[in-house]
């Protein structure tokens, strides 16, 4: 994607610390937009593994038109206070919904409702949350200015639509986050908005690690051999296929889901 001329473009991007969420951040700097990357920085008791920190977000914030919030997308009015200081900075355009965790080990059934319920509460109601936060703002935007483009992305997981064992419920929160997408992409109708999903496969993340733990395996890299690519993914791939959604080239693209699995839906 090329820079961008004229008013500065803004997107808010949830997970940002680290991971796609910071790859994706990287990338839109590099391209001239302005960036609010927000993270919770600190942990969630049921969360088995350490999530970003202050400092990770801080350092993000060094790059030149990002601006960083410590923010919990589970909490709406957290998602609000991150789309005004979007606002503050330029013109608000994207939202690329990243924030995640992943909770397994366990067949469906021994899974408990406290462990659930916090799967859906980051990783579906963490986008609806954001989403909905976000168009209060693009919406009236765009009919002041009719073709004025709203590009709204969430990264949900090639598990959405292939089963994993022992992932039951963090695959059913991707599944849902797909079909909040694709029918947000219908209830914005008439408008310049889209609305799309980005499904990785095994991607080189943190996350990635803790998967391998529920596994027993030694790391990410094992995952490796379920692709027809034998390689795991780049977080750097996947961000490149945001810029794409972004891009003008995309402007006929909603309620789609773009598969980033290296084959994996193949094996």
């Amino acid at each position: 994607m090329v820079r961008q001329n004229g008013p500065k473009k803004v997107a808010i991007i949830s997970g940002a610390a680290r991971g796609i969420g910071r790859a994706v951040a990287s990338e839109l700097a590099g391209c001239g937009w302005g960036v609010v990357g927000i993270d919770i920085c600190r942990d969630i008791p049921e969360v088995p593994y350490s999530l970003a920190t202050r400092q990770d977000l801080e350092s993000l914030s060094k790059l030149d038109g990002v601006v960083t919030i410590e923010s919990d997308v589970r909490d709406p009015l957290a998602c609000t206070q991150a789309v005004q200081l979007a606002e503050s900075v330029g013109e608000l355009t994207a939202v690329i919904a990243a924030a995640g965790v992943m909770i397994g080990g366990n067949p469906a059934w021994l899974t408990s409702p406290e462990l659930a319920r916090t799967l859906f509460e980051v990783n579906y109601f963490g986008v609806t949350n954001l989403m909905g936060a976000a168009l209060k703002s693009m919406i009236p935007a765009s009919q002041v200015l009719p073709g004025r483009p709203g590009r709204l992305i969430a990264i949900s997981s090639a598990g959405a639509k292939r089963p994993l064992n022992l992932l039951s419920h963090y695959c059913a929160t991707k599944a849902a986050v797909c079909a909040y997408m694709e029918n947000l992409a219908l209830d914005l109708a008439g408008t310049s908005i889209t609305a799309n999903t980005v499904s990785p496969g095994s991607t080189a993340t943190p996350i990635l690690e803790a998967s391998a733990k529920i596994y027993g395996l030694s790391s990410g890299e094992d995952f490796k051999i379920h692709h027809t690519t034998k390689r795991l993914i780049s977080t750097r791939e996947i961000a490149e296929s945001v810029l794409f959604l972004l891009s003008d080239a995309a402007s006929s693209i909603t309620g789609s889901e773009l598969l980033i699995d290296g084959g994996l839906r193949l094996s």
